[in-house]
C-alpha cells in the first residue's frame, strides 16, 4: 500500500459506505473516485476486508454500514455483488442530495439522504438541496465534492427553503424517531393508523403508491422515471400526502374519483383496477389492512355490483371483515345471539342494504374476535352461580358489595348479568394452609357456615370479605362436595369473623352488658327485662333478635330502683333480716321471689330512703349520731345512682 492514511475517522452509525470513504478520502487530502481506493489498496477490485484493513476497522463493523455502496466494491466474499435490485431502483444514485443545518451540527452525509423519495429534514423542517446556490452547480453521486463547492461555498452555509407541514409530517414517518426533532408540532404528523408503521414500511408504501398518483399511472409500483430529480420528487410526495395525511379523508377523496356516477361497470377488478391491484397485490401485508378496511367499507355505501364467493380477496383470514355467516361460525351462535351481541354493544357490527333490498350483516375481524373473548371469558349468573355452590341472591350480594366484578348487558331495557370466568376462579382456588395442630373436630365447612352462622346479608358480607382479604385461611378442603362448600374453616375464625360482621347500635346494651353495670347476674337482667323495669326493644341481626337496652332506660333504672342487697349492706345485717325489717315496717319489693317469683329482690329508690331515714332516726333517736348516718344514707343513694 502505497498510500497511508493518517487520519481514520470511525464511521457514524447512519453513514452510507459510499460517502464514509469520500470522507476519509477528503480528510487525508487524496483526490476521490475509485482509482483511488484502487490504487491504496493494491488491488483492481478491492473487497471489504481490505477497506476494513486500510482504515483499521473491524469488518462486521464496517459491513453494517447501510447504502448505498460503490459500484466498484466487492462485499461478498463469493466475488458477486454489491447492491440488492430494490437499493437499485430506489436510492439515488444520479443526484447528491444534503441538508445544510444537519451538516453543520455533524460534517457526514446521512444514509436517509440517498433515497429518492427523502426531499426534506423533518429534524430542522428544512428542504434538502441538490446544486450550489452560488454556482448552481448539480452534484452527481460519482463526483459530489464532501463539505465545499468548487467555487469555495460550504454547504453547510448555502441557504435551504421551509418544508411545507405535509412534506414534514409526511417525512417525520420516513426518518428514524432519533433524527426527528422533539418540538416539532403535534398536529403535522400524521395520525394513526400511519404512526404504527416502521420508517421502512411506510418508504414501501410510498413507492408503491405511484400507480394512484396523479401522473404516474402508467408507472409500476416504485418504478418510474425522473425521481431522482429534487423538483420531481417534491411534486410526487406532496401528491402522496395529499392521499396518506388527514387519514382517511385523503384516501376516500382518492376512492371518490373512481366512482363512476352512470353505473356502467359491475366488476370490482376492471372498475378499481390499478388501485385493487396495488391493495390486494403490492400491499398485500397484514400493516396494510387499514387501508384495506377502508377500501371495502368504502364499496358498502358507494359500490351499486355485488361482493360474493368471487371476489376471493374479500375472503378468509386475509380479509379484515366477516359476513353473519362467517362471524355465527366463529363465535358459535345463533342468529338470535348475533343479534343480540350486536344490541348490547359486545359487537360492532353494521347492517348493509343491497340495491335490491337485501340486508346483510358485515364486522371487522378483530371486533369479531374481541367478541369471542369476551363470551368465553363471561358466565351466565345461572352458570357462576352452580360452578361456586352459592344462590343467584347471594351472588348478587356480592356483586352488591363489590366482591365480585359483573358485568350487566341490557336488551329491550331487561338487563341480564355476566361474571367474568377469572372472578370465579379467583373463590374457587382460595389458598389452603394446612395446619396440623389443629383438631379436624374443631373446623367447619364453608357451606355449614353460609348456611348456619350467615343468616343475614350484612353477617354474609362481612364473612365473605373477611374470608377474600386474607383475614380467614382455609385449613383444608372437604371431598365430595361442590365449589366453595368444601373449603374448611376453624371454628375460632369462624366466630370472630362473624363477631366482628354483626354490627349492634352504638346506644344500645345487650342483656350481658346490663349485668355488668348492674352488678346482679344474667339471668336476674333478663327478668327485669321481661317484667317491665328495664325498657328494651328487639333488634334484628344475623337472622335473630337481640333484646337491647338504651342508655337512658338504665340510668332511669338506676334512680328509681335499688336492690334489696344495697339496703342491707346500709343497715350491716343479711338480706334476710333487711327484707323482715321492711316487710315489718310497711315496705313492700316491687318484684323478688314472693312477688312474682324473680331470683333477687328490688325496691323503689323512695322507699328504701324512707325506710333508710327510719331506721337511723329510730336507733340513734336521742344521740348526736343522727346527722352522721343521715350523711351516710345520702352518700349511699349517690353510690346507688352513680352505679
Amino acid at each position: 500500500m502505497s498510500f497511508p492514511l493518517l487520519i481514520r475517522d470511525r464511521p457514524y452509525p447512519d453513514e452510507p459506505m459510499a460517502e464514509y470513504l469520500r470522507r476519509i478520502s477528503d480528510l487525508n487530502g487524496y483526490p476521490q473516485g475509485p482509482g483511488f481506493m484502487r490504487a491504496v489498496s493494491g488491488r483492481d477490485w478491492p473487497t471489504i476486508k481490505d477497506i476494513a484493513q486500510l482504515v483499521r476497522l473491524d469488518t462486521e463493523r464496517l459491513a453494517r454500514l447501510p447504502e448505498p455502496w460503490p459500484s466498484w466494491m466487492i462485499r461478498a466474499a463469493s466475488g458477486k455483488s454489491r447492491d440488492n435490485a430494490e437499493s437499485r431502483v430506489r436510492l439515488n444514485r444520479t443526484r447528491v442530495r444534503w441538508c445544510p443545518a444537519c451538516l453543520v451540527e455533524e460534517p457526514y452525509m446521512r444514509a436517509v439522504w440517498s433515497h429518492k423519495l427523502i426531499v426534506a429534514c423533518a429534524r430542522h423542517r428544512l428542504m434538502l438541496r441538490e446544486s450550489c446556490d452560488s454556482c448552481g452547480e448539480v452534484y452527481s453521486w460519482t463526483s459530489a465534492p464532501f463539505t465545499w463547492c468548487a467555487c469555495g461555498r460550504a454547504l453547510g452555509n448555502m441557504h435551504a427553503e421551509t418544508a411545507s407541514d405535509a412534506v414534514v409530517g409526511l417525512m417525520s414517518l420516513c426518518f428514524p424517531s432519533d433524527n426527528v426533532m422533539p418540538a416539532m408540532p403535534r398536529n403535522h404528523l400524521p395520525a394513526d393508523p400511519l404512526s404504527r408503521l416502521t420508517p421502512s414500511t411506510i418508504l414501501n408504501l410510498l413507492y408503491t403508491l405511484a400507480p394512484l398518483v396523479p401522473g404516474y399511472a402508467k408507472s409500476l409500483p416504485g418504478i418510474f422515471p425522473k425521481l431522482h430529480e429534487l423538483s420531481h420528487a417534491v411534486r410526487y410526495m406532496n401528491e402522496c400526502a395529499a392521499i396518506l395525511l388527514s387519514w382517511p379523508s385523503g384516501f376516500q377523496a382518492l376512492l371518490q374519483k373512481y366512482v363512476d356516477p352512470v353505473p356502467a361497470e359491475t366488476s370490482i377488478r376492471r372498475r378499481f383496477g390499478p388501485l385493487y391491484r396495488v391493495l390486494y397485490k403490492n400491499l398485500a401485508g397484514p400493516e396494510f389492512d387499514f387501508m384495506r378496511r377502508e377500501f371495502e367499507h368504502h364499496l358498502g355505501g358507494h359500490w351499486y355490483g355485488v361482493i360474493d364467493g368471487r371476489h376471493r380477496a374479500f375472503r378468509g383470514r386475509k380479509h379484515p371483515v366477516m359476513s353473519g355467516k362467517a362471524m355465527r361460525v366463529q363465535i358459535k351462535c345463533s342468529r338470535e345471539t348475533l343479534r343480540r351481541l350486536m344490541e348490547t354493544g359486545v359487537l360492532k357490527g353494521h347492517v348493509l342494504n343491497s340495491p335490491s333490498g337485501r340486508r346483510f350483516v358485515v364486522a371487522d375481524r378483530s371486533d369479531v374476535l374481541n367478541a369471542k373473548r369476551i363470551l368465553d371469558d363471561l358466565l351466565t349468573l345461572r352458570v357462576a352461580s352452580r360452578q361456586l355452590g352459592l344462590s343467584r341472591k347471594r351472588m348478587r350480594i356480592l356483586m352488591g358489595a363489590g366482591l365480585i366484578a359483573s358485568k350487566l348487558r341490557r336488551r329491550q331495557g331487561v338487563g341480564r348479568w355476566f361474571i367474568p370466568r377469572h372472578e370465579v376462579n379467583r373463590l374457587l382456588e382460595l389458598p389452603v394452609v394446612r395446619r396440623d395442630d389443629l383438631d379436624p373436630e374443631e373446623s367447619w365447612t364453608l357451606g355449614h357456615i353460609l348456611r348456619h352462622r350467615c343468616r343475614d346479608h350484612a353477617t354474609f358480607v362481612g364473612f365473605m370479605r373477611a374470608l377474600l382479604e386474607g383475614k380467614i385461611t382455609s385449613i383444608g378442603r372437604a371431598s365430595g362436595m361442590r365449589g366453595m362448600s368444601g373449603f374448611l374453616v376453624s371454628k375460632a375464625d369462624m366466630e370472630l369473623a362473624v363477631t366482628d360482621a354483626v354490627r349492634l347500635p352504638e346506644d344500645g346494651m345487650t342483656a350481658q352488658t346490663v349485668a355488668r353495670r348492674l352488678a346482679v347476674k344474667e339471668e336476674v337482667a333478663y327478668q327485669l327485662i321481661r317484667c317491665g323495669l328495664l325498657k328494651s326493644y328487639d333488634y334484628h341481626v344475623n337472622g335473630r333478635a337481640i333484646t337491647m337496652v338504651t342508655e337512658s332506660s338504665l340510668r332511669d333504672f338506676q334512680q328509681n330502683y335499688i336492690p334489696l342487697i344495697e339496703f342491707a349492706r346500709f343497715r350491716r345485717t343479711s338480706p334476710n333480716a333487711a327484707y323482715r325489717w321492711l316487710s315489718k315496717h310497711g315496705f313492700h319489693a316491687v318484684t323478688g321471689p314472693s312477688v312474682d317469683g324473680m331470683r333477687q329482690y328490688f325496691y323503689r329508690t323512695l322507699d328504701i330512703a324512707t325506710a333508710a331515714r327510719e331506721s337511723i332516726m329510730s336507733s340513734y333517736a336521742g344521740g348526736t349520731r343522727a346527722p352522721d348516718g343521715v350523711v351516710r344514707l345520702d352518700e349511699s343513694r349517690k353510690d346507688l345512682n352513680r352505679n
